[in-house]
């Protein structure tokens, strides 16, 4: 019987040319070969399964193969046959995790004075680098400050901030990145056609999305559902075994969620269980699935930030059309909270069941935005019904801009026609809602101030000092220029903006009766909201 090979070993890239998703790192070491400029210790960076200690082997064998140093290293020789069995005198891999002492690393500067036995270098590949004592770093600084022409060094690490950067600064550093979704499919669907195995796309994709970008781990999961199901896998069955959900399900999830169906979310949170499937793993891809709903929002190109099919990102534009962003955010904070709560909670399945009712009824609050509406709404029906903005009810006492501090009202020597500087403040709240319409951030910022001053070309809009972050925030260049856009479409005029701070005063308590409002529509708003007159403005 021949030895097992598993897949992430049987197919580990053996050139330059193989490597997927680190094109980057390999051209550019390819090139440094050609040039004969290699350096004499590298640092590959990245997550685990991405092809950091690969890429160090290959260079490996491209400096010690019988033809080389060559960006093509022959495979065949007794140099790149060895270091592709593990057994090379000349290259030598080091595990960080288990030889992370200063005892190791005063042997390792022994031996490096002696020269390679049959290849042009002597390699030492030191894999976890981070993981050595801070002893065994400084022990190893001067060798790898001044190494012997005959020894390279090449570092991996999945923690590079744990390095010191005393270390860091004395190599040549390459950060390796996940390997994209469509990247990972592709490659398993090469491999699986190639050991003729029967495996849907559906299957493919959940487990490159389940890999978290690391081909090893997207080979380690095939060859577990190989071993389970033979040469022809089954949809359901490799979801039963992986213990994950169908991508189905988050989008019942989120139509239960529009629908405000309790009974629907329950049932799935049921079923869930019962199965024994990984509900914090369903948490975490629900999070990212109402991540990936608010990006569409956003986004001229869903597509390149949502690693998923174009049927689904399609099905994802959809969803978002139908949420507020408001909405989202929301939903978002509530399971990430919840995430939290399952680290600690006694009966993870009431705590999950608490959670998805308090989902289900995200839709039925009326967020800030859409009462802000509704109420301007009301108030254009209160004037339509002939009640002047005058004759509207306010608080007794309102913050005034002193006239000390900045004359707005009665600007001396006016450059621009009075009109435009009236238009803006009779328009303001229509203003505010443009802007919300480009960015609901910088609506809500601008909210905060008022126009104040009318120079020429220039519009003040004072701040009170409380409000100091949100005079400091749009004063910024990139979001000044977004602002004075959308002014110059609404008014039809190049308008420059000036964010300023200024002093408020509280105006005095008008000493007079209180009138009062006789009207249906009043008595609607104030039943509507529960409120109290506490005043009428003459």
């Amino acid at each position: 019987m021949d030895k097992y090979l598993v897949l992430a070993r049987k197919y580990r890239p053996q050139q330059f040319s193989e490597i997927i998703g680190q094109e980057h790192v390999a051209t550019t070491l390819a090139n440094a070969i050609k040039s004969n400029r290699v350096a004499h210790a590298y640092i590959f960076s990245g997550p685990k399964g991405i092809g950091k200690t690969t890429i160090a082997r290959i260079l490996a064998k491209a400096l010690n193969c019988k033809h080389g140093p060559t960006p093509q290293p022959c495979d065949k020789c007794v140099s790149c046959e060895e270091i592709i069995r593990g057994n090379s005198m000349d290259v030598l891999e080091i595990d960080g995790a288990s030889n992370r002492g200063i005892d190791e690393i005063r042997e390792l500067r022994e031996n490096v004075k002696f020269g390679a036995s049959g290849g042009k270098y002597k390699i030492y590949i030191i894999d976890e680098v981070h993981m050595l004592t801070t002893e065994a770093f400084n022990a190893l600084l001067k060798t790898l400050e001044e190494p012997p022409e005959h020894v390279k060094f090449f570092f991996a690490t999945t923690e590079l901030n744990d390095v010191p950067a005393t270390i860091v600064s004395r190599c040549q550093r390459f950060e390796l990145r996940r390997i994209t979704h469509a990247m990972i499919t592709e490659q398993l669907s090469g491999i699986a056609k190639n050991e003729k195995i029967k495996i849907p796309a559906e299957t493919l994709s959940t487990i490159a999305r389940y890999a978290n970008g690391s081909m090893r781990d997207a080979l380690s999961t095939l060859d577990k559902l190989i071993a389970y199901s033979g040469t022809e896998i089954v949809h359901t069955e490799a979801l039963d075994i992986l213990g994950v959900v169908d991508k189905d399900l988050l989008f019942d999830i989120s139509n239960a969620v529009l629908k405000s169906d309790i009974d629907k979310a329950l049932a799935i949170t049921s079923n869930l269980f019962d199965k024994g499937k990984d509900i914090e793993q369903f948490l975490l891809d629900l999070i990212n699935h109402f991540r990936n709903i608010l990006l569409s929002k956003y986004s001229a190109d869903t597509q390149k930030l949502i690693e998923l099919s174009k049927d689904d990102v399609d099905k994802i534009i959809e969803s978002g059309k139908q949420f507020t962003q408001s909405q989202l955010v929301e939903i978002i904070n509530m399971l990430a909270q919840l995430q939290n709560e399952l680290r600690w909670a006694l009966s993870k399945r009431t705590t999950f069941e608490v959670g998805m009712v308090k989902l289900i009824r995200v839709r039925s609050k009326i967020g800030l935005d859409q009462l802000v509406e509704r109420l301007e709404a009301m108030e254009n029906n209160l004037n339509s019904s002939g009640y002047t903005a005058r004759e509207s009810f306010t608080a007794v006492e309102e913050p005034v801009i002193k006239e000390e501090v900045i004359s707005a009202a009665k600007p001396t020597t006016p450059v621009q026609p009075d009109d435009l500087f009236a238009k803006i403040n009779a328009s303001w709240q229509n203003v505010l809602l443009e802007i919300g319409r480009v960015s609901p951030l910088l609506k809500t910022y601008l909210a905060e101030g008022s126009p104040v001053e009318l120079k020429g070309e220039t519009l003040s809009i004072g701040f009170a000092p409380a409000n100091t972050l949100h005079q400091e925030t749009l004063s910024k260049q990139n979001y000044k220029e977004t602002l004075e856009k959308k002014f110059k479409d609404i008014f039809g005029t190049s308008i420059k903006l000036n964010f300023k701070l200024v002093e408020v005063a509280a105006k005095p308590k008008a000493q007079q009766p209180q009138k009062t409002i006789d009207s249906p529509l009043v008595e609607k708003v104030r039943a509507k909201f529960g409120a109290k007159i506490i005043g009428v403005k003459a």
